[in-house]
């Protein structure tokens, strides 16, 4: 499933904070919606509860990527266990 938006007042929120707090990092990849050539993978910071963790594979449930202005755009992963590839 996948989603995308745009956090109102982006540097006000609560993600916003996280990033600053843990000290993310960007990653070069270009935002989908503006000029932006970093963004940070926020798919451990960004999960919407703590269940949305990571499946058995190890891959995040959540993949969002944040832009400086507040673009959003991620997805919502099926796990596949290791057996199934």
């Amino acid at each position: 499933m996948l989603f995308r938006g745009l956090f109102k007042n982006f540097k006000r929120s609560r993600v916003w904070r996280t990033i600053i707090d843990c000290n993310r990092v960007k990653i070069k990849l270009n935002c989908a919606f503006c000029a932006c050539k970093e963004i940070w993978d926020l798919h451990s910071a960004f999960c919407l509860k703590t269940v949305f963790g990571f499946h058995d594979d190890g891959e995040p449930v959540v993949r969002a990527y944040v832009c400086d202005n507040g673009h959003v755009s991620g997805a919502w992963t099926e796990g596949h266990s290791r057996e199934d590839t």
